[in-house]
């Protein structure tokens, strides 16, 4: 995973932004002072990349198609691997290494050195950064890959799909986005194509920071004040995918007692062999009533953003009897919450996706 820029770095690009600000004040108009302009504004996008979080930042970028073309092409040519441990690497490396055209290399290496992912070395050659370091882990760069292959032609397609809908948003009766440019959802189309589910389930690893990390609310702490027995369930986690966060949840606290279920979409089960070590798989449709009446924790991880309102309400009243009839239940919903102004582009990117 990536690593956040150090304060020497940071102090580093703020005393070259304030040289070239000087630089600007002393330019005189015209072609010198179009020149220093551009030299200030690639040194304050230098900072601001810099005091970014380097794992968050991969969603945004994303949708930067030039940038996520780029990583992909990088993927495919089987080289970020040449970079682990601060490696330096030649462009001549490089050509060596994957058979690709110079010419080629040097117009894709062009793309991450602007984007402050790889930086340019004496040689030449490249070497990645911090803000690169992410995609030494294969979990991010499956996550690029599945969204750039899934979901950007989804993306795309909206000027086009939303138009012949009205502009209306979706709804769990319309279908999703991808489902208006594929003619099937993004769910039942993975089922029949495991390799391409493959991106998906490794990606949604990578989706692990902040409030939507596995330790994000201590299961531990809490479940172990419930006296919980083992034949007992601890945790349902509603729409869980193939069990990535619960697998992370058991690892953290080997010592939980009780039974963790995943719940999903037969389909979603599908492109994985089985459920992970100490978690159990339970085909559901999370419309329609909740079948566990008895666990302590029912559990909402990155879903709600994806439905409207009425859908929202409509998945969440299906554990309303069951929080009734058993008050000591917990509900817990883990999600980004938007402000109403000043979107940062991890959560707008996270709005957009169909």
């Amino acid at each position: 995973m990536g690593s956040f820029t150090t304060k020497d770095g940071i102090t580093a690009a703020v005393d070259a932004l304030n040289t070239a600000m000087r630089a600007l004040e002393e330019a005189p108009a015209g072609a010198d002072e179009a020149i220093a302009r551009r030299n200030l504004r690639l040194e304050a996008t230098k900072l601001a990349i810099s005091l970014g979080d380097p794992n968050e930042d991969v969603w945004p970028r994303i949708f930067q198609v030039n940038l996520s073309v780029a990583i992909e092409i990088v993927t495919n040519l089987g080289l970020w691997d040449a970079f682990a441990g601060g490696a330096t690497v030649t462009l001549m490396g490089v050509v060596e290494r994957s058979g690709a055209d110079e010419m080629m290399i040097i117009r894709i290496m062009q793309q991450l050195t602007a984007a402050g992912i790889l930086a340019d070395m004496p040689g030449p050659g490249y070497r990645v950064t911090s803000v690169g370091r992410p995609y030494l882990d294969q979990t991010h760069r499956a996550f690029n890959s599945f969204v750039l292959q899934e979901v950007i032609p989804s993306v795309c397609a909206m000027p086009r799909t939303l138009a012949e809908r009205g502009y209306k948003s979706p709804t769990s009766d319309s279908g999703t986005p991808f489902k208006w440019a594929n003619g099937e959802e993004l769910w039942t189309f993975l089922g029949s194509h495991p390799q391409r589910a493959q991106n998906m389930v490794m990606g949604m690893k990578s989706l692990n920071t902040g409030s939507l990390a596995g330790d994000a609310y201590p299961f531990g702490e809490e479940l172990a004040k419930l006296d919980i027995k083992a034949d007992e369930v601890a945790i349902v986690d509603i729409a869980g995918g193939q069990g990535h966060i619960m697998d992370e949840v058991h690892k953290l606290n080997p010592q939980l007692k009780g039974r963790i279920i995943v719940q999903d979409l037969p389909s979603t089960f599908e492109a994985v062999p089985g459920p992970p070590k100490g978690v159990e798989f339970m085909p559901y449709d999370m419309f329609t009533p909740q079948p566990v009446k008895d666990a302590h924790v029912y559990y909402y991880r990155h879903i709600l953003h994806d439905w409207n309102d009425t859908d929202a309400s409509r998945l969440l009243q299906q554990l309303v009897p069951v929080l009734r009839a058993q008050p000591w239940s917990k509900l817990l919903i883990v999600d980004m919450v938007l402000p109403d102004v000043n979107v940062g582009m991890l959560e707008a990117g996270d709005n957009a996706e169909p």
